[in-house]
């Protein structure tokens, strides 16, 4: 990919991260402006659910090292005749 293709790739997913931030502030803001939760108690869940998706994402970096790891070793195994190497 080119380098020009690349800088317009990053450049739109920049945008869409924008776009998410702003739609995103602006329902916590209706949320807690409306009274349904406090700011303190919705930085709790927020905490929270970043914990949980940090300790998901541990598990998969875990689970592909594990996956690579088996991938070697079933790799480096020879499995034709014995002595026709």
């Amino acid at each position: 990919m080119s380098l020009i293709l690349q800088k317009l790739e990053i450049k739109k997913l920049n945008d869409r991260v924008l776009t998410q931030n702003v739609i995103l502030q602006t329902l916590v803001d209706i949320i807690i402006d409306s009274g349904i939760i406090s700011e303190e108690k919705l930085e709790i869940k927020i905490e929270k659910n970043i914990e949980k998706t940090q300790e998901l994402l541990n598990s998969f970096d875990k689970e592909t090292d594990f996956q690579e790891n088996s991938e070697e070793v079933m790799g480096s195994m020879y499995f034709g005749p014995h002595g026709e190497a």
